[in-house]
């Protein structure tokens, strides 16, 4: 009984964090923009990342959302992209691979990090989250966040 009662006593407290709290950032730069999904089919979209990372390297969530080090694993406008002809629409951030982003879904801010690139967000500004397969898939809107890590400065 105690334990339940501690259990709940942290809870309430909100002493536990989210992955994006357990880190120091500062924010440089807030936005809002759609989250769309990526998932490996076959031809049509592979198990390795543009950063030459493949799903074996990767966990998988709760929600079927791939991770690594923790971090949501995402395709966005990337530098990458630029140097094969790509086009960066006007007020699209652009980013590059291994940067990390603040992402706030459904009031849970998660860390995410840039893995891989999206030709459609190049023109629009999503971000596409990498997931499991179709049931995994999500597509809201959502608050992003740069950051400098600063335990890195």
């Amino acid at each position: 009984m105690k334990r339940i009662l501690l259990l709940l006593a942290i809870l309430l407290s909100g002493s536990l964090t989210t992955n994006a709290e357990q880190n120091e950032y500062t924010i440089t730069y807030e936005y809002e923009t759609r989250l769309t999904s990526f998932y490996p089919r076959g031809n049509v979209v592979s198990t390795t990342t543009g950063s030459g990372l493949d799903v074996r390297d990767f966990e998988v969530n709760e929600y079927g959302w791939y991770t690594y080090e923790g971090k949501l694993v995402i395709a966005t406008a990337t530098d990458y992209l630029l140097n094969y002809g790509w086009k960066l629409s006007e007020g699209v951030r652009l980013y590059t691979y291994y940067d990390v982003l603040i992402l706030e879904i459904d009031g849970t801010e998660y860390e995410a990090i840039v893995l891989d690139s999206c030709g459609i967000c190049m023109t629009r500004g999503y971000i596409d989250l990498f997931v499991v397969n179709e049931s995994a898939v999500i597509d809201t809107y959502i608050r992003v966040k740069e950051v400098t890590n600063n335990e890195m400065v």
